[in-house]
């Protein structure tokens, strides 16, 4: 059955491809063809904000595929913090959703505030099932909960991520596995 196209009561009904603003911080290998099948599905565009990282092997290429993809130029701050000052100029009044994953100090609560401020619903990717314990992710884990309990949706990796996130008070009814 076509993607865009939704049976009710035996009556085809057509169903509107949703404009997403998806925003990570690069296109791996394992996450390519779920990004493929999302943009089969509907308009969605992908912002890189990373590919720098250390533990992202240099030898690992940065993939692409199917989608529209950018990925976008930051710049480092006091060593490991990185800011991507293009975010700013989104079109942030074009999309339908805003999608972001857990990463990226940076990114993740300018994201969260542009959704808000735009009105537009605000989904959360992440696998973390504990907090790190980092100084930097110590001293940001009241916002990181502010943004978990306030996000729209919240799409994790499994039931273990789901508990965690319930255990620090987000809300069960917007978490999807």
């Amino acid at each position: 059955m076509d993607a865009g196209v939704r049976r009710a009561s035996g009556v085809a009904l057509k169903m509107r491809r949703l404009k997403i603003l998806f925003i990570t911080n690069m296109c791996t290998h394992y996450v390519r063809p779920l990004f493929d099948i999302l943009a089969e599905r509907h308009d969605v565009e992908f912002y890189f904000t990373g590919g720098h990282e250390a533990y992202w092997h240099k030898s690992n290429e940065l993939k692409s595929g199917n989608f529209k993809g950018t990925y976008l130029p930051g710049i480092f701050l006091f060593g490991k913090f990185k800011i991507t000052p293009r975010l700013f100029f989104l079109r942030w009044r074009y999309y339908d959703a805003v999608v972001k994953t857990i990463d990226d100090r940076f990114a993740l609560p300018l994201v969260f505030c542009a959704a808000k401020l735009f009105r537009k619903p605000f989904v959360l990717w992440t696998g973390l099932w504990a907090h790190p314990q980092t100084p930097a992710h110590r001293w940001t884990f009241v916002l990181t909960r502010f943004i978990y309990r306030r996000a729209d949706a919240i799409v994790t990796y499994g039931e273990h991520v789901l508990r965690y996130l319930m255990d620090i008070g987000a809300d069960g009814r917007k978490i999807f596995c």
